[in-house]
């Protein structure tokens, strides 16, 4: 069994790395932002990032750092050997995680220079993505405060995205190549 969690700052290219991941290789994606997502739709809330931040801030604040988790653990169990967690933030997020799967578990943090990711968000043009450099600053700091940036801090693997994506797809194969 391999299970891996992408994580990594805004724009860094957590969902290329996760796609390419499922692509190839046969990884069964399990999002915990799906879940946050789920949780706000429930409360009659748009899925803005602020509202989102704010569902599950209270979800985690009133169940515990570690309500998201578990319910990603229990999902993960039962979805097979090649399973990809995505959107993990906190150090609670996956602690869980590393306890039930152990040495399975992976954390792989995608970086990239801040410039390149605000231009990525420009780019992308998601109406939760900021649309100014301040804006983007502003996001960043807030996740910052919420410790959204721990799980990165408990990577074992760092893989710099600051090229194509070939070149990060590249970079994921030789990863590969070292678990298998």
């Amino acid at each position: 069994m391999i299970v891996l969690c992408i994580v990594g700052k805004l724009g860094a290219g957590k969902d290329t790395a996760s796609d390419y991941l499922c692509r190839k290789y046969g990884f069964v994606p399990v999002s915990y932002s799906e879940i946050a997502h789920e949780k706000t739709r429930e409360s009659g809330l748009e899925t803005t990032r602020a509202n989102l931040q704010k569902v599950s801030t209270h979800y985690r604040k009133t169940y515990g750092e570690d309500v998201f988790a578990k319910i990603v653990v229990e999902k993960a169990k039962a979805l097979g050997d090649m399973v990809l967690l995505k959107e993990a933030r906190t150090k609670q997020d996956v602690l869980p995680a590393m306890k039930e799967f152990g040495g399975a578990f992976h954390i792989i943090e995608i970086t990239v220079k801040e410039q390149t990711r605000f231009e990525r968000l420009k780019k992308r043009g998601s109406p939760k993505d900021a649309k100014t450099m301040r804006e983007f600053l502003a996001q960043q700091k807030r996740e910052e405060e919420l410790g959204y940036f721990g799980a990165a801090e408990m990577a074992e693997f760092r893989l710099d995205n600051d090229g194509t994506p070939e070149e990060l797809y590249k970079k994921l194969d030789e990863l590969m190549k070292q678990m298998t």
